[in-house]
């Protein structure tokens, strides 16, 4: 049966990798959305594309577009970006992981997530999508206030606090800001690769856009507010958004990569629609990602395996039980449960020659 891969198909040469990009095509609104894929290497003439960084949403609610010629189903949340594109005229390459990777390809998703990191880092912009404006307005509200970061530092810096003070009391404007610094998008694993590696960022909500500047200089100035007045931004402080914004700014000042074991333990909270991607999200960030290889069939127990498998030859014992603690707690195994004895037989499964214990 064909699909509308087979008019775009890909190599799994790693020496030529090659990837997908979604042409969005100009339509009115009242036809579907039309799309087509073509495939390229990153050695060729490939045309400067977008990269979305965006929540995939209920799978279920889905919205036809037409792919190729072929009716193909996108989560809601995909729809009302593709659409937001159409209605601002946005035509263009965009690399949208959802469309380009077949999913229902193993193998070739094993390839693909493997590139994701090139994929991203090559994009001339990567764009966050963090959903469909909120039907009482209150996310417009929120992306305005960002966008006014500039003028409230401004203010800050010539000693006037007016602006301050009125921002950290406005309460209708602190509950906006709250809710779209919460939205499900800051929680995905996903996002921290794709904002570290970016080029450049731009942030959307709805038909609001901002650069993502402007969203870091916000954060400077909430983080400012905070250090001596923290009653008032102690919520906004906490929410998901703002971690990311600082780990963005510190990578960026330190240009220091962790290793893939202090990653899982920090990113643990994070969130990801298939289990292993707990980890495999972080290869692309981590000094030692580079040795594991991608595998969508495995069992969680064998990505821990593997894991320790591809540990420091330096590792003590102890360090590989805490590494194999912390893995089996992110990928959300029951602690209780942990038993160095199973991970043992995995690895003699497996045919790794490591010792744990």
């Amino acid at each position: 049966m064909e699909t509308p891969y087979f008019l775009a198909p890909l190599s799994h040469d790693t020496s030529a990798p090659r990837f997908r990009l979604l042409m969005l095509h100009p339509s009115t609104q009242v036809s579907l959305i039309e799309c087509s894929l073509l495939s390229y290497s990153f050695d060729e003439s490939c045309p400067a594309y977008k990269a979305l960084s965006y929540n995939w949403g209920r799978i279920r609610n889905t919205h036809q577009i037409r792919l190729n010629g072929y009716g193909f189903p996108i989560s809601r949340n995909l729809w009302a970006f593709l659409e937001q594109m159409r209605i601002q005229r946005q035509w263009g390459f965009y690399w949208i992981d959802a469309i380009c990777i077949d999913q229902s390809n193993t193998l070739e998703k094993n390839h693909q997530v493997q590139m994701m990191r090139r994929i991203y880092s090559t994009a001339t912009s990567v764009m966050i999508w963090l959903g469909e404006a909120s039907e009482d307005n209150t996310s417009d509200m929120a992306m305005d206030a960002v966008a006014s970061a500039y003028t409230w530092v401004s203010n800050r810096r010539s000693g006037n606090s007016m602006h301050e003070s009125h921002f950290i009391r406005d309460e209708r404007t602190m509950n906006a800001l709250e809710h779209l610094f919460s939205r499900d998008y800051w929680t995905r694993i996903w996002i921290i690769q794709e904002t570290m590696v970016a080029k450049d960022i731009s942030v959307h909500c709805g038909s609001k856009e901002l650069h993502w500047t402007l969203l870091v200089r916000f954060m400077v100035f909430v983080a400012t507010i905070y250090e001596k007045d923290p009653e008032h931004v102690v919520h906004l402080y906490a929410t998901p958004a703002m971690r990311l914004v600082f780990d963005w700014q510190k990578i960026r000042e330190t240009q220091r990569w962790s290793p893939i074991a202090e990653l899982i333990v920090y990113y643990a909270s994070s969130k990801a629609s298939n289990i292993l991607d707990k980890v495999y999200a972080l290869c692309g960030l981590a000094s030692d990602g580079g040795d594991i290889t991608i595998e969508y069939g495995i069992s969680p127990e064998v990505l821990i395996a593997h894991l320790l498998d591809r540990a420091p030859k330096s590792s003590s014992a102890e360090d590989l039980r805490s590494l194999a603690f912390n893995a089996y707690e992110s990928l959300e195994l029951n602690p209780t449960l942990f038993s160095m004895d199973e991970l043992l037989i995995i690895l003699e499964i497996e045919g790794h020659k490591r010792k744990i214990g």
